[in-house]
């Protein structure tokens, strides 16, 4: 189980308002990274347009579970819910997150790296792309884990070196979320 201090500190989440034009302040980063690394477990958090968060849950050191959302967009919109999800591993996006990404039609889904020491490392993120091709994801290069908290919007795809997903052989997208930075 988690401690009761991990619980206050989770909740404490919900109370937090993150920025609408970008993912996370650097403090933010901190917080999570932190709290992600002394659980030994993945945070996701789920945040609206306002920056707001909705929904915090804990996974295992591996991977979340996310729970049906409920109220399906509909007509191909975008559910108004970005996801900010750590990793332990040093990972970058994996194929689960981008199934996540398309079949809970996010705004956004961002990844951030998390070091052994709790330090935030690397952000990533994902999303559906504009245009009706297949994949339907573009994904961002390996950003140092500051580069977003800074300013300006995240979503602006000229300065994002956003590329598309690419299927393998094997499995869909596996090759898209392990590309060289």
């Amino acid at each position: 189980g988690l401690k009761s201090s991990q619980l206050e500190a989770l909740n404490r989440l919900y109370k937090r308002r993150f920025p609408k034009d970008g993912f996370y302040t650097q403090a933010q980063a901190r917080e999570i990274a932190l709290l992600s690394r002394a659980m030994n477990r993945q945070l996701a958090l789920f945040c609206d347009r306002k920056g707001r968060v909705v929904l915090v849950l804990v996974g295992t050191s591996l991977g979340i579970s996310i729970p049906e959302l409920g109220g399906q967009p509909g007509g191909g919109r975008l559910r108004g819910l970005r996801l900010l999800h750590t990793h332990l591993q040093e990972e970058l996006i994996n194929e689960e997150d981008l199934m996540d990404l398309l079949f809970l039609r996010l705004d956004v889904l961002a990844v951030l790296s998390v070091g052994m020491a709790g330090e935030p490392r690397t952000l990533q993120y994902a999303q559906l792309s504009a245009e009706k091709k297949d994949p339907p994801c573009d994904i961002s290069k390996a950003l140092p884990w500051d580069t977003q908290a800074l300013s300006g919007p995240f979503l602006s795809l000229s300065r994002c070196s956003l590329m598309p997903c690419r299927k393998s052989s094997s499995t869909n997208w596996q090759g898209c979320a392990r590309q060289p930075v």
